[in-house]
């Protein structure tokens, strides 16, 4: 709990510290019609119903992709890599651990034995991967079945239109500097509360 109130703390400070900057270059009237146009439906929800929420994202996503400075383009699409490379990760994972005779394919009677290893929660959840999986049913899932199963949840888990998402936080760019801070999400989420 320590530690949540220090980064709580030392996020204040940067907030401070980074609208400085911010609001030298920000006109004192925020124009959030351009946000309104360009802002996936979603989005603008989120940030409309639940801002304290969408500023915390924001800031999970600028600080740990960014930094004081701010995130730019390639640090968000770099959240995008890394979240789905994760899936990937996970995904293949789950299936190579049956293949007992590291042949890089996991044949039928493999994934049984490791089926009746795993927990019983988990038995069903596996099978469906490995069905999944075997793209031609031949009972073998072979490395570029098991490469394809894990790019396939990876998009499912973070989309085409989930990274489109993502990547709108670029339109909190106030100053045109090519990244976006703390302090302008913030600021834009002030001109979207009720008592703006």
């Amino acid at each position: 709990m320590r530690i949540f109130w220090s980064i709580v703390i030392w996020i204040g400070l940067g907030l401070g510290a980074s609208a400085q900057s911010v609001d030298e270059k920000v006109p004192p009237l925020l124009d959030t019609s351009h946000l309104l146009e360009n802002l996936p439906e979603r989005t603008l929800k989120q940030l409309q119903q639940k801002p304290e929420k969408f500023l915390e994202d924001a800031a999970i996503l600028i600080m740990g992709f960014g930094g004081e400075a701010g995130i730019d383009l390639a640090g968000i699409n770099a959240s995008i890599n890394l979240d789905r490379a994760w899936v990937r990760a996970r995904e293949m994972r789950r299936l190579m651990v049956a293949d007992l005779d590291n042949d890089y394919a996991i044949k039928a009677a493999e994934i049984r034995v490791l089926i009746a290893a795993e927990r019983a929660g988990k038995r069903g959840l596996l099978l469906l991967a490995f069905q999944a999986a075997d793209q031609n049913g031949d009972a073998v899932v072979t490395q570029a079945e098991l490469r394809h199963h894990a790019q396939t949840r990876a998009m499912a888990a973070l989309s085409v239109e989930e990274a489109q998402r993502a990547r709108a936080l670029m339109a909190f760019d106030l100053n045109s500097d090519g990244r976006v801070q703390i302090a302008e999400v913030a600021r834009v989420v002030e001109a979207f509360s009720p008592e703006a």
